[in-house]
């Protein structure tokens, strides 16, 4: 289908035309493998509508690789690190062995992969595709050689898993009698849906979830003036979003200029924040929150962080004559970073429109939780420490 506003979306949905959701494996590497991150648990959340969501099987098996790999990655990282502090600490037990079966659970990459990947399948209700039993070899080999979307023109051939994917969502979607609601930055994906007869793409999955939740118009303007500039709450969950912005986890490293150097990221403190406009900010989820008589709504707000980080910097050279490393000193600098992040919002809503209508703030959360800075070409000494030949 062609690529349409969110208007008519809103349109298909309500009439039934738009009856489930899929995502792309882009959506999960966005949310960093986090399967209970804020937007993936929300996607949950349909089952209760119902509203189906949908996985390519081609996907899910890209998930998993992601996930063994990132989790193959991790423990290597976590035994280089175990292992230098042990070191560094004199410590002989518990071994590293102990604190890493503590860490995996006794568990390798690959079995961790699949519970945590099976557990989001049945929270979430999903429903996996037999990609293979749904589409045909000649498919996808007429699609390769007549360069129809996702080939395209040039050496194509690393798209055959998104065509077999796309192709298994539009067969499902045909045997079903609705389209696809997909959510994908991916710009084959987007060139495949423009020509498909089932499957309407937007970019991000947030956007997927406030256009499926279809929020009542008046929850959406109470909350929406309640968290913009000016608003009542606008102060508060600005400042939970500072807060979770504080807590970053922040490395730096780079080049001196002559020697070595080493450098330490200490925790940087937000200077200013770009806030979004109410047309930015999704409502994702909403419904009742548990006993409390009030509507517990979600919000993801993205914003551009603006921090400044102290980065203590330590230089070495080394004595080829004595064979040993000298300290050239060292000092501090103050980084000035941006940070693109998405917030995500919890809110209660008592008595919605009536005389005791009231917004309270639950939590809130950032989807960045570490930054690497990198330093290039880091003199040893500031320009005005060198002695220009004056008194």
């Amino acid at each position: 289908m062609p690529i349409v506003d969110d208007d008519e979306i809103r349109r298909l949905l309500a009439e039934g035309s738009i009856g489930a959701l899929s995502i792309d494996t882009n959506v999960f590497d966005a949310k960093g493998l986090q399967l209970k991150s804020p937007a993936l648990m929300a996607i949950a959340e349909l089952r209760r509508k119902p509203f189906p969501f949908v996985l390519s099987g081609t996907v899910a098996r890209e998930v998993l690789a992601h996930l063994k790999k990132d989790g193959e990655d991790a423990l290597r990282e976590a035994k280089r690190s175990i292992g230098k502090a042990l070191n560094a600490f004199e410590i002989a037990s518990p071994t590293r062995v102990d604190l890493l079966a503590l860490i995996s659970g006794g568990k390798d990459a690959s079995d961790a992969a699949h519970e945590r990947f099976d557990s989001f399948v049945k929270r979430s209700a999903c429903v996996v595709l037999d990609d293979a039993s749904l589409v045909d070899t000649a498919t996808l080999f007429d699609s390769y050689f007549d360069g129809i979307p996702p080939f395209g023109v040039g050496n194509k051939k690393s798209e055959f898993p998104d065509a077999l994917a796309l192709n298994a969502l539009e067969k499902y979607s045909d045997q079903q009698g609705f389209a696809i609601l997909v959510a994908s930055k991916d710009k084959d994906w987007k060139a495949f849906c423009q020509v498909s007869e089932h499957l309407y793409l937007v970019e991000d999955v947030e956007r997927a979830l406030a256009l499926v939740n279809n929020a009542a118009e008046l929850l959406n303007k109470v909350v929406m003036n309640w968290v913009a500039v000016g608003g009542l709450g606008h102060d508060e969950v600005l400042g939970h979003i500072t807060h979770d912005a504080e807590r970053i986890s922040f490395s730096a490293d780079g080049n001196s200029t002559s020697g070595s150097m080493e450098a330490v990221a200490w925790d940087g403190q937000v200077t200013n924040m770009h806030w979004p406009s109410s047309s930015e900010i999704d409502l994702i989820q909403f419904g009742k929150a548990g006993d409390e008589d009030a509507l517990e709504v979600v919000l993801s707000l993205p914003v551009t962080l603006f921090m400044r980080v102290p980065v203590e910097l330590s230089f070495s050279a080394f004595d080829s004559i004595d064979r040993e490393t000298i300290s050239m000193g060292g000092r501090e600098e103050e980084i000035d970073e941006e940070i693109e992040a998405r917030a995500t919002v919890t809110l209660q809503v008592f008595d919605l429109g009536g005389e005791d209508e009231d917004v309270v703030f639950v939590d809130s959360e950032i989807d960045v939780s570490d930054v690497e800075i990198y330093l290039s070409n880091v003199d040893v000494f500031r320009p005005e420490d060198y002695w220009d030949g004056t008194e």
